[in-house]
């Protein structure tokens, strides 16, 4: 923790390093951002907040690793990176989530 705190020190205003969902919930709250990008513990928490969620790391959606070729150069590779970009922003919640994080019908900080 420390170490990452030297690395980041100046480059933000406040630093959060926990395992506490709600806690990571309230300062996504209370900095009213325009975009998230997270896990999909921030995805929920943007969908409550409705402001768009990019999952850029793990745990990720399952649609993230389709079965089928997909490629990223060309034509067809812009369109698969298009899709990708955009279903992250737009997929829907979890149940198994829902019941974690809360339903995206609450506004309201969680702590």
């Amino acid at each position: 923790e420390e170490w990452f705190r030297s690395q980041v020190e100046g480059l933000c205003e406040e630093i959060l390093v926990t395992d506490d969902h709600t806690k990571v919930a309230d300062m996504i709250a209370k900095a009213e951002p325009a975009a998230i990008f997270g896990t999909q513990m921030e995805r929920h928490v943007g969908k409550r907040l409705d402001v768009p969620c990019g999952v850029i790391s793990t745990p990720v959606h399952i649609q993230n690793f389709p079965l089928t070729y997909r490629p990223f150069l060309g034509y067809e590779g812009t369109n698969q990176l298009a899709d990708l970009v955009y279903n992250s922003f737009t997929l829907g919640m979890e149940d198994h989530l829902i019941e974690i994080f809360g339903g995206h019908d609450t506004k309201e900080i969680m702590s």
